[in-house]
């Protein structure tokens, strides 16, 4: 750590002119940063959706396909007839329900029709890849 001027704080972010009322010499980090500081992560996510043409929808989106595509072999077994406890752990089985991936039908635990779709589609590409 070295002393100098305050460049950032908590009390500054990026979209906005610095107000920190700290106006003494201070401790910085090796980054240059107030030890108060916090990253600014919301401006870095939203400016990356801007230039990427990304909403949350979209982002949503990957994030439950790469989930179902992560399991696809476990849920394809499910699909076919095995039972979900024997095949997920249950903290595998616990994040696929909250996610809407696999659902309740009466006492036993399916995959759902969004989640089939996408093994579907997925099963296309590869059979279009290999032959």
């Amino acid at each position: 750590m070295t002393i100098g001027r305050l460049v950032e704080c908590v009390y500054n972010d990026r979209g906005n002119d610095p107000r920190c009322t700290l106006e003494r010499e201070t401790e910085l980090n090796d980054k240059g940063q107030c030890p108060m500081f916090k990253t600014d992560y919301p401006y870095l996510t939203e400016q990356f959706r801007e230039r990427h043409g990304f909403t949350s929808g979209h982002i949503e989106a990957q994030s439950y396909e790469n989930l179902v595509l992560l399991h696809a072999t476990k849920l394809r077994r499910i699909m076919r007839g095995g039972t979900a406890s024997k095949v997920l752990t249950m903290s595998e089985r616990d994040t696929l329900r909250r996610e809407g991936i696999i659902q309740r039908n009466g006492r036993f635990l399916e995959v759902s029709p969004r989640a089939q779709a996408i093994l579907e589609v997925n099963a296309h590409e590869r059979a279009e890849e290999v032959g």
